[in-house]
């Protein structure tokens, strides 16, 4: 990991403490900063977050408006959309950290691994099958949140797979991939050690 995004995961998780410890950083703005932010944006990072409403980066990180370029989709999978604003980071805003942020009770990660099919999201469930295959098969204690971890770490694969400009930027150190863990009975952002 280069120090760019090195410097930008530890602000990240130090903002993620303040949160933890109910310090967040209140947040004011100014007509001043509203004019600035609608003039430029200068994220720090990408981050693949799931839709789950108890799951924004923003606050858990304790960032402001334009400080995080966010996706965010059910189970946060590489989708389409999730590619586009990963190749948008990259590209336009020369972020050097991409983050995907799995997080506890995940309602699209365990409806697939219990083989709930649904009426709807099959593409995006089809993205989250093999770490459902896999968490079945290797027994964990806390199989769900299992299996959001090995997704997190399918979903950096899957971006880097399916996108010749993220494949590029993270093979030449451009970007940083960092999977993570929101384990939302702490608030604490925890590392995703590979599986």
């Amino acid at each position: 990991m280069n120090s760019r995004a090195e410097n930008v995961l530890n602000a990240l998780m130090e903002g993620n403490e303040r949160f933890r410890t109910g310090n967040s950083t209140l947040r004011r703005y100014s007509q001043e900063d509203f004019e600035r932010i609608d003039r430029e944006q200068k994220p720090k990072a990408v981050i693949v977050a799931c839709s789950d409403s108890r799951v924004a980066p923003t606050p858990i990180f304790d960032q402001g408006l334009g400080d995080l370029f966010t996706a965010r989709v059910p189970g946060n999978v590489a989708s389409e959309t999730t590619r586009w604003v990963v190749e948008l980071a990259i590209r336009e805003f020369n972020v050097p950290l991409a983050i995907v942020l799995a997080h506890t009770n995940c309602l699209a990660v365990s409806s697939v691994f219990n083989n709930d099919t649904g009426t709807t999201g099959g593409l995006l469930r089809s993205l989250i099958r093999p770490a459902a295959i896999q968490a079945r098969r290797e027994h964990s204690v806390d199989p769900i949140t299992h299996c959001s971890r090995l997704n997190a770490q399918n979903t950096i694969s899957d971006l880097c797979r399916d996108s010749v400009i993220i494949r590029r930027a993270y093979e030449h150190g451009e970007v940083a991939f960092v999977p993570l863990l929101y384990v939302m009975k702490t608030g604490t952002v925890e590392p995703i050690e590979e599986c």
